[in-house]
């Protein structure tokens, strides 16, 4: 996951600023190419891609347009049209690659789809910004367009501007590269096609959803968008209300055809797709993949790759172990509050020491004798949590603050009655996300 290319754009108040952004990411995948701009445009690249192939890359950049709708879209390729044709108009080779780019989306076109329209009888003079307000009835005809229909990229915390730049080279070398759903990818893949794909997505319970993900991913026999009803999804247990577009574009970058092994792999976490759309669904507290992966890698690069080796790790708000899952770790103790959760999420982190726990009110004596012994001899833990507290550094107890951050301080009941303050002395690293 790239999160420098939106941790630098997502503050941009102009689409200047926006620009800035995106030339960065352009020049750190093409370097040594100079940017520039015929007939006004936003920018021209002129090289040849790894493979050899002639790359003449039009970029157009907005500042918050709807680019996940079709008119949106539409009405910059309307003005994308205007610059190919100042180009035909002068004599000179017509970029084959488009790139948009906005502040919050992104997507790659190859021209083919537009060259059938530099024959509208249209005035070319018009000014590109303008040409969009001047001939509604084009942009129309390209949002109506079946042909054209780009696989957007949502910048958001995961966004990579590398996966933009394969598929400028894609395009341009005329490759078809299809990303593969994987157990690991498979909910940010499941949250696009929900936001993306199927309309009235509140409507649908979690099962229904899930099964409907499911089935178009691995059984495109029996779950497929209606011959002539663009819009509507046909499954065996009746039909769903889709964006026709959407579903085209989605395929058009998701891979379709796996191995029986593949599809055994993604059915057998069908489970945890509808656990999860169930919680988000009913509020509770849930953490996406994309920020647990983020964590992951923040530690790694404080503590080092083998933190999960070197260090006894404890989520004491686990839930159904949303942070933990996907990876393994030599020590690991999971609590949570409630039971139901354990029970929830028995099917992850096998190698971990699991309990119910109150952090902010049960006793010590609760904890399992392996977490007692490691504060007792001053191993140094890892706090790894997603805590529902209203303060990241700071929890409360009657109304007393519980510093939890690099030394821990804890109550510790004698058989008296009495209490004592212990300690942890060693180093105790603290992750809230």
């Amino acid at each position: 996951m790239n999160s420098k290319f939106y941790a630098k754009i997502k503050d941009s108040i102009i689409e200047r600023e926006v620009e800035d952004v995106y030339n960065q990411g352009i020049n750190l995948y093409f370097p040594n190419i100079p940017i520039t701009h015929p007939f006004s445009c936003d920018g021209f690249l002129d090289t040849k891609t790894h493979s050899g192939k002639i790359l003449k890359l039009l970029i157009e950049y907005k500042f918050d347009e709807l680019l996940n709708t079709k008119s949106g879209s539409a009405k910059v390729l309307v003005q994308v049209l205007f610059y190919f044709k100042q180009f035909e108009l002068n004599g000179m080779v017509l970029p084959n690659v488009c790139m948009v780019g906005d502040i919050d989306e992104c997507f790659v076109i190859h021209i083919n789809s537009l060259l059938k329209y530099l024959d509208e009888g249209v005035d070319w003079k018009t000014a590109p910004s303008k040409a969009h307000l001047t001939y509604p009835d084009l942009v129309l005809k390209i949002a109506n367009d079946e042909d054209i229909n780009p696989f957007i990229f949502n910048v958001d915390e995961s966004f990579s501007f590398k996966e933009v730049a394969q598929k400028i080279e894609d395009l341009a070398d005329n490759v078809q590269r299809y990303v593969h759903v994987t157990e690991h990818n498979i909910s940010t893949i499941y949250d696009y096609f929900c936001r993306n794909v199927i309309r009235n997505v509140k409507k649908i319970k979690s099962h229904d959803l899930v099964a409907i993900f499911m089935g178009v991913i691995i059984n495109g026999d029996e779950y497929y968008q209606h011959p002539t009803k663009k819009n509507t999804l046909v499954t065996p247990s009746g039909t769903v209300d889709i964006n026709g577009d959407g579903f085209r574009a989605f395929f058009s970058y998701f891979q379709r055809n796996y191995t029986p092994q593949e599809k055994n792999n993604l059915t057998a976490i069908a489970d945890r797709l509808i656990e999860d759309t169930d919680r988000r669904n009913s509020g509770d507290f849930w953490t996406p993949t994309l920020f647990v992966d983020y964590a992951h890698k923040m530690i790694s690069e404080q503590l080092g790759d083998d933190w999960k080796d070197k260090y006894v790790v404890w989520d004491n708000c686990c839930g159904t172990k949303n942070l933990t899952r996907d990876y393994h770790f030599k020590e690991l103790y999971c609590s949570t509050l409630f039971d139901s959760e354990l029970e929830t999420g028995k099917r992850y982190n096998k190698e971990a020491t699991t309990f119910q726990f109150d952090f902010l009110n049960d006793p010590l004596e609760k904890l399992p004798q392996g977490l007692r012994d490691a504060f007792e001899q001053d191993k140094p833990i890892v706090f790894f949590l997603n805590p529902p507290y209203a303060d990241a550094g700071t929890c409360y107890k009657n109304g007393e603050n519980i510093n939890i951050g690099n030394h821990i301080s804890y109550t510790h009941k004698k058989n008296d009655g009495s209490e004592d303050w212990k300690g942890c002395k060693k180093f105790i690293f603290t992750i809230f996300i």
